[in-house]
């Protein structure tokens, strides 16, 4: 557990003006009722609560049911990292995926500060930062240990880890899936601006050859058929971004997304470099 005097050491660090007596003050006082049902009368930013309810100066987002708070460095305000969701009870996975082709991992794991227990998800881009399911944290049992077979505080801290790091992969992979079919509609539009540019010097060649009294209809014929197959090209082209716009499955790493959400229309328009959505309440 957290003790006064490592609280202390962890206030001087962040406010060197600080003198010891209101550090041990501001130290006792974030240990002791930071988080009871009385608000702290002071503010102690980047190291707990804060007078606006974002703990540890982070600003909570919403993902599914949980409210997540990104912490650069956790260790910096006293929290201690008691291990992986699925090394503290058994999950049967080590983590969810945040895009459809797994190639990165939301892990969910536990952290502790003071006499709490806080579910995390491990920033999957960057070795250190954490996203803490602040509101779901629980009382530590007293003289409990992380180590201890009976600890069911810990493991079931390390359930609603799991929980909030599935919310997490799952939105994040809506959001990559959106922004792979705006990708993919960017794509099909430069294919089709190549296939008219094709087309274009086809039908001027067929010209030209016209212009000749030896041009052979066989010549014709092939020109002809040349410039037709580009245009149904350019037509499937013109089918498939319509499919991606609509969010509609077109293949194996594009399995669609629902249009109805505005963060979604958003993605879409990232990956294409154009508003092919009209945001809803822009």
């Amino acid at each position: 557990m957290k003790t006064t005097k490592e609280a202390f050491k962890a206030l001087r660090r962040a406010y060197p003006t600080f003198n010891a007596s209101h550090a041990i003050a501001q130290a006792r006082e974030a240990l002791s009722d930071a988080f009871s049902d009385k608000r702290p009368v002071h503010r102690v930013a980047r190291y707990g609560y804060t007078a606006e309810g974002a703990p540890f100066g982070g600003r909570a987002f919403t993902v599914g049911a949980y409210s997540l708070v990104w912490v650069e460095r956790p260790e910096y305000h006293g929290m201690r990292d008691c291990g992986d969701a699925h090394k503290l009870t058994r999950l049967g996975h080590t983590g969810w995926y945040i895009d459809s082709e797994g190639r990165e991992t939301a892990t969910p794991c536990v952290y502790r500060w003071g006499r709490f227990y806080i579910p995390a998800i491990r920033d999957p881009h960057n070795t250190g930062p954490v996203m803490l399911a602040w509101e779901d944290r629980v009382l530590c049992r007293d003289a409990s240990d992380e180590q201890d077979s009976d600890n069911t505080t810990l493991r079931d801290c390390a359930r609603a880890a799991d929980g909030a790091a599935e919310a997490y992969g799952e939105n994040c992979r809506e959001y990559s899936d959106a922004w792979e079919a705006g990708s993919q509609y960017a794509r099909e539009g430069e294919e089709m601006q190549t296939l008219r540019k094709e087309a274009r010097e086809l039908i001027a060649d067929m010209r030209k050859a016209q212009d000749f009294k030896d041009a052979t209809p066989t010549i014709c014929r092939t020109l002809r058929s040349a410039v037709s197959g580009l245009l149904a090209q350019i037509q499937e082209c013109r089918e498939k971004r319509a499919k991606l716009a609509a969010g509609e499955h077109v293949a194996d790493y594009l399995p669609g997304f629902y249009t109805g959400d505005a963060r979604l229309q958003a993605a879409l328009n990232d990956g294409a470099g154009c508003n092919v959505f009209t945001i809803k309440g822009a």
